[in-house]
């Protein structure tokens, strides 16, 4: 009974150990540290299409260790546009 029960708890550890390895691989937290940024709208929503912006929009733009940047939205164009800066 004791190895059985021994066997079931390395098993659940071996588990358990995996979906926290899993739950780390999609912590935003890693994929910021990665370079990657994401846009919030001033009502904390992420900006998931750039056709809902417009000029005048206050945007803000979250970078790894928590650091942001907060932008207005001068132009959305499309990636056939020449960017004027």
């Amino acid at each position: 009974m004791d190895s059985a029960l021994n066997q079931k708890h390395k098993e659940y550890s071996v588990k358990i150990l995996s979906i926290k390895q899993l739950l780390n691989a999609y912590n935003y937290h890693n994929v910021l540290s990665k370079g990657y940024t994401f846009t919030q709208d001033i009502n904390s929503n992420i900006i998931k299409a750039p056709q809902t912006l417009k000029p005048g929009d206050k945007i803000i733009t979250i970078f790894a260790e928590n650091y942001k940047v907060y932008s207005t939205v001068d132009k959305v164009t499309t990636s056939k546009e020449k960017i004027k800066l």
